[in-house]
């Protein structure tokens, strides 16, 4: 009697697993893009390391026009260190951009104590924010 109902769950656990990866792949049919995924290649940097960035989109049909933002790593005067803007066309489905941002020579002299610092990617068409998603990184 037990073996059925181990069967049920399992099977239930990978009907779940399954739909939840598409709705990850699919973008949603009702229309919205978003940001699925943003990263960078370390958590933790030194000065004057070079940082790479990922941005994955999720589109549910072609989309022009619209501008894709990263910035952030604000320095003690409130100015974002890291500045990155990009108008971009989308296909349906996912597409990735990489960008490559250097952290300054000597980043406390930059006004960027060691600590944690944040960075935002924002895709927009015209003034109307279209998804948002942020991170957190380390300087030493």
């Amino acid at each position: 009697m037990r073996d059925p109902v181990i069967l049920a769950g399992l099977l239930l656990l990978v009907m779940a697993g399954i739909a939840g990866a598409l709705l990850l792949m699919d973008a949603g049919s009702e229309g919205h893009v978003s940001i699925g995924r943003f990263s960078t290649d370390r958590e933790i940097y030194q000065s004057g390391e070079e940082m790479e960035i990922r941005v994955t989109i999720l589109s549910p049909r072609r989309m022009e026009n619209l501008v894709l933002k990263i910035e952030g790593i604000v320095d003690l005067r409130g100015i974002p260190r890291c500045r990155i803007e990009e108008s971009v066309t989308l296909n349906e489905g996912s597409q990735t951009f990489a960008y490559r941002y250097e952290l300054p020579e000597c980043s406390v002299c930059a006004g960027l104590p060691p600590g944690d610092y944040r960075l935002n990617a924002t895709l927009s068409e015209g003034e109307r924010v279209l998804s948002s998603v942020g991170r957190r990184i380390r300087l030493e």
